[in-house]
């Protein structure tokens, strides 16, 4: 694996594939490659547990730091009917990336479904930012930055912030049962996984899950066979089965009694297409 940052490099994140937010988390990484490094060479592809970028003008340190310097614009601003609409805002991502996220906002196609925040101090662009202010500690994990686990802060004033919930191991821990409350009821902080939880915002941007027959169930689907980023939405959803997919389903539902707060929970296999 080269790591020089050459024209040509390739670079690997170990992923857990049944854990939702990493694997669209790995979209999310080839798609921002694919922005930092235009023309089209840049592929990925899915070896056991790991996620291998290849085609890359730098190395993986390269991007997240790129990142890590992109400016994030919070675009809806104010309120509308009653309702503070930095909860559910746009978020642009400044040059190099320029890239706008909108997937969860109601004029898409089920993106309100699955957007799982809810709630007046659940701001998106200010959780993309404190998810983005931890991720120098999750770069220092390298290629398994997606374990790096914090409670993560806002970085203007320091206040702990809750992140999306779209990492699975957060949604498996999530619910009253098994925990004998519920984290959002009583205002407590939760560790986070910082990198999972910021590139699976972007991964959604770029792929969809499919939607299976019950409620808030969806269904993803990987390639072992080396795959740019315009293919990327119709392997995820399952429609190109010759290139060694296997799927997963997973639900998005409510973490809390008031419906209100939803999470991604872990993913079961469906095995090969």
């Amino acid at each position: 694996m080269t790591t020089n940052g050459t024209p040509g490099s390739s670079w690997r994140v170990q992923v857990d594939l049944c854990n939702p937010g990493q694997f669209f988390g790995c979209v999310g990484l080839h798609e921002l490659a694919d922005r930092l490094w235009p023309g089209g060479g840049v592929t990925s592809v899915f070896n056991g547990r790991s996620f291998t970028v290849a085609g890359a003008g730098g190395t993986l340190e390269d991007l997240v730091k790129a990142v890590m310097a992109a400016e994030l614009t919070q675009v809806d601003v104010g309120y509308k009917n009653g309702t503070n609409l930095a909860t559910a805002s746009r978020i642009d991502v400044g040059p190099p990336f320029r890239l706008r996220l909108d997937w969860w906002c109601e004029w898409r196609p089920g993106g309100k479904a699955l957007k799982p925040w809810a709630g007046k101090s659940m701001e998106s662009t200010r959780i993309a930012l404190a998810l983005r202010a931890a991720l120098p500690q999750a770069l220092a994990m390298g290629e398994e930055l997606f374990d790096c686990t914090r409670v993560v802060f806002n970085p203007g004033n320091k206040k702990k912030v809750e992140a999306y919930y779209f990492d699975g191991r957060r949604g498996a821990a999530a619910g009253a049962v098994d925990m004998g409350f519920v984290p959002d009821t009583i205002g407590k902080p939760t560790a986070a996984h910082p990198a999972v939880e910021l590139f699976c915002l972007v991964g959604l941007q770029r792929a969809w899950p499919a939607p299976a027959l019950a409620v808030a169930t969806y269904d993803y689907f990987t390639w072992s066979y080396p795959l740019p980023a315009a293919l990327l939405p119709v392997a995820v959803a399952g429609r190109l089965p010759h290139v060694g997919a296997a799927g997963f389903r997973f639900t998005c539902d409510y973490r809390t009694g008031k419906r209100k707060h939803k999470c991604f929970r872990p993913a079961t296999t469906l095995g090969e297409l």
